[in-house]
């Protein structure tokens, strides 16, 4: 049986109009990439990545889209809740600390991408570029904290409403022109990841994806999350996809997995 460890909710802070970032009390053994399984008994159970991880407790950005984060949002500071993990595997990181590195988020993917950028600054790489995406300026993640931290960071949204005008795939592919990176780490929707794989896939970039899939056990026994045509499950061989096998999924970019498991087309369900 799966164990889930109690937790108590420690403080919550506004990120966006309707993404927040929760701080829950807890030690852990964990690496940028990774996830919880997070379990409310009244609501249901769904994972999040880590946006953030210290001593003695962890942090979860989460935007509210749905009954359990809806729930969630109604918590109070001291309520306990459960959770599973971490689970998954993590980003790799390269051997050379000064190699150029290019880091790239859009929407909620900015969350485990700021774990491991902080992660890599403690670490003390010191080439760091971080592309901040959003669709407008009040869905932006983190902006004045990474403002602050010692790295080149470019904020975009879809509107310009601050930053350029630009999308995600599109800003990477300017950096690229503009720059030679030797790695790139990149997470968010999987539509948009497979935009930002189409961008880089003939270059000769090191890159490692964090997807995202509806997953139900978190541990890779429902196969919920399982990618065509090797089968791999990315609460257990991902959620981080190096570029390498990426280049082996036919299903990556063009069909997902409703809660039944049916393939669907993403086009038909109007992702």
């Amino acid at each position: 049986m799966l164990k889930r460890n109690p937790t108590k909710l420690l403080s919550v802070k506004d990120e966006s109009i309707d993404t927040k970032t929760f701080e829950f009390e807890g030690r852990l053994n964990t690496s940028p990439g990774q996830f919880i399984m997070l379990t409310d008994y009244e609501n249901g159970e769904k994972p999040f990545s880590f946006s953030s991880v210290k001593e003695n407790s962890f942090c979860l950005t989460i935007k509210k889209r749905g009954e359990f984060t809806s729930a969630l949002f109604q918590k109070a500071v001291g309520n306990v809740l459960y959770f599973s993990g971490p689970h998954g595997n993590k980003f790799i990181l390269p051997e050379d600390k000064d190699t150029k590195i290019l880091i790239a988020g859009g929407g909620c993917g900015t969350a485990p991408l700021l774990y491991l950028l902080e992660s890599m600054l403690s670490q003390g790489y010191t080439d760091l570029t971080f592309i901040n995406g959003a669709r407008s300026k009040s869905d932006l993640l983190f902006s004045n904290h990474l403002s602050i931290l010692n790295i080149n960071c470019v904020d975009i949204t879809d509107d310009g409403s601050t930053g350029e005008a630009i999308l995600l795939p599109q800003a990477i592919g300017n950096e690229l022109q503009k720059e030679k990176y030797d790695y790139l780490y990149c997470a968010g929707p999987e539509l948009a990841m497979k935009a930002c794989y189409d961008i880089i896939k003939s270059n000769n970039i090191s890159a490692q994806f964090l997807l995202e899939r509806y997953m139900k056990c978190g541990v890779g026994i429902c196969g919920q999350c399982t990618l065509d045509p090797s089968g791999i499950r990315l609460c257990v061989e991902g959620p981080v996809v190096d570029k390498s096998v990426l280049d082996t999924l036919t299903e990556f970019g063009n069909y997902t997995r409703d809660v039944y498991g049916k393939r669907v087309d993403f086009n038909s369900c109007g992702i």
